[in-house]
């Protein structure tokens, strides 16, 4: 059952008030050395977002759950939140600022509402259930551009990616004369599409079991007006093995696919 809009605007300004009191935390943290001298800078960061997030669920929203991967599958219970504390972990141990922290809220097992801040710029990106996505907002769309020259396309590779998408996304910036970028973070590179910056990101990672690392994904993408696929073109859920991804605008998705098969030198299985 679809949630009205209404009923969705209190989940989006939960998320957004949220959302601001993890920014405090990211940025107080910001070129420092982690206190714990256990975790690293970004895990302890993480760590003290996912208990600042579960603490305001707690107090706001007593029947609704914290999705923690391994719990369980998503679905299993009517209202719960896939959070992402950091997404762009290691660049923001480095120092580097192209980090977001994202709220989903799921409703039997459906994203409904998704918020995505990032600290540094304080940009709020927000979509909900066939309404569309705003950025502070101003609503905004993909961009219908193919693959061609001048354009950007995003990766996120890294030595132990299971899938080679660097080899790809090179050959794909020669063929089509784009400019390759790496932010490091999957989310907010989706941002960037959904206000028609890029025109692509390609994520090397194979997820087994709940994919929930890019909730917010799924959604932004549906109301923005993009492609959220795996490697092979195939719609992306919260169960089973998913092999890489593919956000896009739609035009360029099939040109995407094409290079893919031509240049991906590792199975997909």
């Amino acid at each position: 059952m679809e949630k009205s809009f209404d009923e969705n605007e209190k989940f989006i300004q939960f998320a957004k008030e949220t959302l601001l009191g993890c920014s405090d935390i990211i940025l107080k943290w910001y070129e420092k050395e982690s206190p714990d001298k256990t975790l690293y800078l970004n895990e302890y960061v993480a760590k003290c977002v996912n208990e600042f997030i579960q603490k305001r669920i707690d107090n706001v929203f007593p029947t609704h759950s914290l999705f923690t991967k391994g719990s369980r599958d998503v679905g299993d219970v009517e209202y719960e939140w896939i959070c992402d504390p950091l997404d762009g972990a290691f660049i923001y141990s480095k120092g580097f600022t192209s980090c977001v922290i994202s709220m989903t809220l799921v409703h039997n097992g459906e994203p409904i509402i998704a918020v995505i801040y990032q600290p540094f710029t304080k940009d709020f990106y927000t979509a909900a259930q066939n309404n569309g996505v705003y950025k502070n907002g101003q609503r905004i769309h993909v961009s219908h551009d193919e693959l061609k020259e001048f354009g950007c396309i995003e990766e996120e590779w890294w030595p132990d990616a299971y899938y080679d998408i660097d080899h790809v996304v090179h050959n794909i910036a020669r063929d089509y004369r784009m400019y390759p970028l790496h932010f490091g973070s999957v989310v907010y590179s989706a941002c960037l599409i959904a206000e028609g910056k890029l025109t692509a990101t390609l994520f090397g990672g194979r997820l087994v079991g709940k994919n929930h690392e890019a909730a917010a994904v799924m959604l932004l993408m549906k109301e923005a007006g993009g492609k959220y696929t795996d490697l092979t073109g195939k719609n992306i859920g919260f169960k089973g093995a998913m092999h890489g991804f593919i956000i896009s605008t739609i035009e360029s998705h099939p040109q995407i696919l094409e290079s893919v098969k031509k240049y991906l030198e590792t199975p997909i299985v």
